[in-house]
């Protein structure tokens, strides 16, 4: 074929310049099929509408004059829905609310202080909602920086919780337009307050709480808190697993036991989840390195009836001996004892140990001074009745404490173990899993699920805080 002519080519690029600006709404589009309500081509609109047949519809002049070619058609688009990328609507909910399926997984639990009462946690929370605004199920797409999208935060806190978003992508495993997930990773410190009145037969539950009170754009640059009149957090099974899962190892001197999900405040004006994992302390580090050495120490003391009843220094130096190296153990371990102001089961063996060991002290002076008296019946019988006595009394004092905290922590375990199985009975997935995933304890979760489906606008919902406007206009989030 021969080449264009020089009047040809100036004729097309007089006629293609129009589209070199690209026009800023609808007004400005040669396109002539303009949807003017919602300011998009009709054939966008449509789609955006889920009518496939009104997609493919174009007029005759459409399809042959050159201004309504397919590169008109995209110089109108200014994002999936014709909406320029810094249009303030991309910064509403696409519903109110919209409702966001959420998982959690715990993969680290770590540096459990009992001195402090602090914890190190690490959670992967994954949420899944469908914005109908973004028909089109590509993965290559590009979101608009100020594009919606639910947040959690995490509390309570010890200093700051790094919140970290992993992933922002389309969900196309089901192929329904406009599914979208969105991966946060919480890390960070958290307060542990343990109840260390049985310490060391202790349990402990290590509680934190995701709260939907936070939304943001998709860069993370605009922030703004959030109501349930935006969007309502459902924490429940889903195709990718479990609503909660363990996946850390047990913490170093704990045994996992099982987790709890419930939703708190239910009259709140965001969504609260409190999570529980419950755990119970392994005691073979303070039984072999506490209270073994004590209960020898006692016994040992139980020697003195051996020395001569007159001899009181070496009475005395056998008893004090004694002494000091139970306060040289304590020394050596209390770094790993708790602070508290209250006593724990090991404060009461440690103070019966020593008080063994000064009764002991104050038997031999009786002893030697009866001796020198004359009342050598006296002494013997003291001498012979009254350390095995009180090695006695410590023995029955240790057995009392220690094995009714054991029985009832041992029901305690038990009980929550059944609940986790009758929980996961109701649940097919679950039964399916194995391991520590199986021990999840959600009662009445899904009773409150189905009714915020039900009601996901008022259920739940304060009387004070508004139901949402047709007509909201400008966007609420502000920059940070």
């Amino acid at each position: 074929q021969a080449a264009l002519s020089p009047v040809t080519l100036v004729f097309n690029v007089w006629t293609m310049s129009r589209f070199w600006r690209r026009p800023t709404d609808a007004s400005q589009c040669p396109y002539e099929d303009v949807d003017v309500e919602n300011q998009l081509p009709l054939m966008l609109a449509a789609r955006a509408r889920g009518d496939t047949k009104a997609s493919t519809v174009l007029s005759v002049d459409s399809m042959l004059a050159p201004q309504n070619s397919i590169a008109s058609t995209m110089a109108c688009m200014e994002g999936p829905v014709g909406w320029a990328d810094d249009d303030l609507r991309w910064t509403e909910p696409p519903a109110f609310p919209t409702l966001v399926t959420a998982r959690a997984v715990v993969s680290n639990v770590t540096d459990m202080d009992t001195v402090l009462g602090t914890a190190h946690i690490k959670v992967a929370v994954w949420l899944q909602w469908n914005d109908p605004r973004l028909p089109d199920n590509s993965r290559r797409d590009v979101f608009p920086a100020d594009l919606w999208s639910p947040h959690l935060t995490m509390s309570p806190t010890k200093g700051e919780i790094k919140a970290t978003v992993k992933e922002f992508a389309r969900d196309i495993h089901d192929n329904q337009p406009g599914d979208l997930y969105k991966l946060i990773e919480f890390e960070g410190y958290i307060y542990n307050d343990m109840d260390l009145r049985a310490f060391p037969f202790d349990s402990d539950a290590v509680e934190f709480t995701l709260s939907a009170d936070v939304c943001q754009s998709k860069d993370g640059r605009q922030q703004n808190a959030a109501f349930k009149t935006d969007f309502r957090l459902l924490m429940q099974d889903s195709k990718f697993g479990p609503a909660l899962t363990m996946a850390a190892k047990e913490p170093c001197g704990w045994e996992f036991v099982a987790m709890q999900l419930e939703y708190t405040k239910v009259t709140a004006a965001q969504d609260h989840c409190t999570f529980s994992i419950h755990l119970t302390r392994r005691t073979r580090y303070y039984f072999f390195k506490v209270l073994v050495p004590l209960v020898l120490t006692v016994f040992l003391n139980v020697a003195q009836v051996e020395l001569p009843i007159g001899d009181l220094s070496a009475s005395l130096s056998h008893s004090v001996t004694l002494f000091l190296s139970t306060v040289a153990l304590l020394y050596v371990v209390q770094a790993e004892l708790p602070k508290t102001d209250y006593r724990t089961v090991v404060d009461n063996i440690i103070l019966h140990t020593m008080y063994v060991l000064g009764l002991s002290c104050l038997s031999a002076a009786f002893c030697a001074r009866a001796s020198k008296n004359g009342k050598e019946q006296l002494a013997w019988w003291v001498n012979e009745t009254c350390v095995p006595s009180l090695t006695l009394l410590f023995m029955i004092a240790l057995v009392a404490q220690i094995c009714p905290l054991l029985i009832q922590r041992r029901k305690a375990k038990h009980a929550l173990l059944d609940r986790a199985r009758r929980c996961a009975s109701s649940s097919v997935k679950r039964e399916q899993n194995a391991g520590l995933a199986n021990r999840i304890i959600d009662e009445g979760v899904r009773d409150h699920i189905a009714a915020i489906k039900a009601k996901p606008l008022d259920f739940g919902r304060p009387s004070w805080l508004p139901r949402p406007s047709s007509n909201l206009g400008m966007s609420k989030c502000q920059t940070i």
